[in-house]
């Protein structure tokens, strides 16, 4: 792939290259990184919930990003057209596209190419919150969703029980809105105590033919398999995971 120049297989480093982060050190979200989305209530999967860029929403507090939402009568304002529409919650959702965009390289005998996704972060426990951490392609090089995939590291219901933990794939050939979703095999599931009372690492390994999602204590102290899910050989219909993807954290409502 060219990235390696003269290492060899007995000679490659042992870290990973950090290529991205964000420690949130503040004062501010740092707008060359996150990106934020300006939608309305009711504009994805019937949320109720309007997405703002307002530091009530999200903001920084002592190192940490804070993702908050809010019960509250919000008018949001289309900034194409003006029009005009009314919320009862808020939130926020951002995004690294075109900031930070990542995909895995084909290193054959280097032992490369893999991206390792962390996030570190506490989960709320309210009932109808649904927080993510997520990826979604850069350029729809197969198509409109589902078709050019989705990787899900981490969503979290509590009204299907507290500390349960959600990771999926989405594709042409496997995804919810056509009833196709695979249990334990594009969608697993993991009971995570504490997680809505202390930060635990959300993991994602992707390669050019796997994806493998796991959940670890901060303190290295125990981890829990979440999903594993690899290219069949069936092409992009199954795995179009060899593009371009970016990273959104969101919260949102719903029920």
């Amino acid at each position: 792939c060219g990235y390696c120049g003269d290492l060899d297989e007995y000679s490659l480093p042992g870290d990973w290259t950090v290529i991205f982060e964000d420690q949130f050190t503040g004062p501010d979200i740092d707008t060359m990184n996150w990106n934020f989305e300006k939608l309305p209530a009711y504009a994805y999967n019937n949320e109720q919930q309007a997405y703002t860029s307002r530091q009530e929403n999200a903001y920084i507090d002592d190192g940490k990003l804070v993702i908050e939402a809010r019960r509250e009568n919000y008018i949001h304002t289309d900034p194409n057209t003006g029009h005009e529409s009314i919320a009862q919650y808020t939130s926020a959702r951002i995004n690294t596209k075109l900031n930070a965009d990542f995909k895995p390289l084909s290193c054959d005998e280097c032992g490369g190419g893999a991206v390792k996704v962390e996030v570190k972060a506490k989960l709320p426990s309210g009932g109808g919150t649904w927080p993510a951490i997520w990826m979604l392609p850069t350029y729809s090089v197969y198509g409109d969703w589902p078709a050019s995939g989705e990787i899900d590291i981490m969503e979290h219901a509590p009204n299907t029980g507290t500390g349960n933990i959600f990771s999926s794939v989405h594709t042409t050939l496997n995804n919810h809105a056509q009833n196709t979703q695979e249990e334990d095999v594009t969608t697993g599931s993991q009971y995570i105590p504490d997680s809505v009372d202390e930060y635990k690492v959300y993991r994602l390994i992707w390669t050019d033919s796997s994806i493998n999602i796991d959940v670890e204590n901060v303190d290295g102290s125990q981890d829990w398999d979440v999903l594993y899910f690899e290219d069949n050989g069936a092409g992009p219909s199954y795995y179009p995971f060899d593009q371009e993807f970016h990273i959104l954290l969101n919260l949102c409502d719903r029920y």
